[in-house]
């Protein structure tokens, strides 16, 4: 374990050196040299890119962890994952140890655990995923910058839209809302699933409203509305047709939104 701590302390120091790509035309905030995890994620994308996804460890306790996380045994995955790491270090058992205290929203302990999963050397099939989660968990503490040095190398990793759509809340929380359009377009041709497109779609609607572009607010909450029928969705979208005075949408949307959530 000691020996995992130094890589990661080392890494800090290189943190006034990182170079940050960024998507031409997109330009975030500086991040933070002082924090740590920026330093991490440079190492994690030297490492990471073009590398091909790696095997399990193998080891029997980590892949019984796997199958009670998936069944919703969070408690035995813990016992497993600790009594692991008591006999040695482990970036795979890490790992899981994240993904569990994500689960339970104790994001610091993420954090923590999910920073250890990205020391250099360590391989595992979920590494290439562990940036998006550790970009989570940044986040969920504040740190922001870091959480967006994790994500664009989550999407260079991917290609998805989930790191694009993250990007985009940030800027929108930023008051970057040119530039979150931008992404959160992106990530809207990315998604193929419902959900995902409902969400984006309803993400650009408060860009619209930012700019008092009801209609077009509306538009994009109507298309949501249709992908996912869902009662925050139905709330977001009688509020826009009561702004524009159109209370008989209102009431319907209002109703409808009403009957999903059992009166």
């Amino acid at each position: 374990m000691r020996a995992g701590l130094i890589v990661i302390l080392f890494l800090a120091l290189l943190a006034g050196l990182v170079l940050i790509v960024v998507q031409p035309g997109q330009q975030d905030p500086s991040p933070e040299p002082t924090d740590p995890a920026i330093a991490l994620l440079a190492g994690a994308r030297v490492e990471l890119l073009g590398q091909p996804r790696s095997p399990s460890s193998g080891r029997a306790p980590l892949a019984a962890a796997r199958k009670h996380l998936s069944a919703g045994r969070p408690e035995r995955a813990r016992e497993l994952i600790l009594g692991e790491l008591e006999g040695a270090w482990s970036a795979e058992a890490y790992y899981l140890l994240g993904i569990l205290e994500s689960r339970a929203r104790l994001w610091q302990r993420a954090v923590e655990a999910l920073e250890r999963s990205l020391v250099p050397g360590a391989r595992y099939p979920e590494k290439s995923i562990a940036p998006f989660r550790l970009g989570r968990a940044l986040e969920e503490t504040g740190r922001i910058p870091a959480a967006r040095v994790a994500y664009r190398l989550d999407h260079d990793l991917s290609g998805d839209g989930e790191a694009l759509f993250r990007l985009g809340l940030l800027d929108i929380e930023a008051g970057q809302f040119a530039q979150a359009k931008t992404r959160l377009e992106d990530a809207l041709r990315r998604f193929t699933q419902g959900p995902d497109r409902a969400r984006t779609l309803a993400a650009l609607s408060d860009i619209c409203l930012e700019g008092d572009d009801l209609a077009g607010a509306r538009q994009l909450l109507e298309e949501a509305v249709a992908l996912r029928p869902h009662s925050e969705l139905l709330h977001r979208l009688a509020r826009v047709c009561r702004r524009m005075g159109d209370g008989e949408a209102a009431d319907r949307h209002t109703l409808a939104a009403q009957g999903l959530q059992g009166g």
